[in-house]
C-alpha cells in the first residue's frame, strides 16, 4: 500500500488520521481545528513524540478488534476525520467542524481514499426528509 515516513510532534496511538503540522512533522488531524486539517493519511500503530511514523495514504487497511469501534458495522459508508484523529462515520461529526472524507468502511478495516476537500456544516436535506 502507498505510504510515507515522517517524524511525529506528539504521541500517536492506535488507528488515527494525521496531518502535517508546522515544522514538517506529523500531528493528529482534528476536524475542529483549521490548523489540523487536511489529513494526509492514517497511522496504524503507536508512535511516541519524535518517532518516525509510517503514514498510509491508500489501499485497504485492516484493524485489530476495537480500533474500528466508531465505524464497526457500517461497511460501505463514508468515513471522516473526527476529533483527536479518530476516524468516524457521519454521525460522529460535530456541528461547525470541518468535514473531510478519509475512506470507506470495510468489514474489519478501511479502504483509504483521502479527499482533499474540506466542507463545513455538513449535509442538509429538505424539511421532512431524513
Amino acid at each position: 500500500f502507498p505510504s510515507f515516513f515522517l517524524a511525529t510532534v506528539e504521541a500517536v496511538s492506535g488507528f488515527r488520521a494525521v496531518c502535517i503540522a508546522s515544522g514538517n512533522v506529523l500531528a493528529l488531524a482534528m476536524a475542529g481545528s483549521g490548523l489540523r486539517l487536511p489529513a494526509v493519511g492514517i497511522v496504524q500503530a503507536n508512535f511516541a513524540s519524535g518517532g518516525t511514523a509510517q503514514v498510509s495514504v491508500g489501499g485497504i487497511l485492516t484493524t485489530t478488534s476495537g480500533l474500528d469501534a466508531t465505524w464497526s458495522g457500517f461497511a460501505g459508508r463514508h468515513l471522516y476525520v473526527g476529533s483527536g484523529g479518530l476516524i468516524v462515520t457521519q454521525s460522529g461529526l460535530q456541528s461547525g467542524a470541518g468535514w473531510q472524507r478519509i475512506g470507506i468502511a470495510t468489514s474489519g478495516g478501511i479502504s483509504v481514499a483521502i479527499s482533499p476537500d474540506i466542507t463545513s456544516g455538513g449535509v442538509t436535506s429538505p424539511a421532512g426528509v431524513f
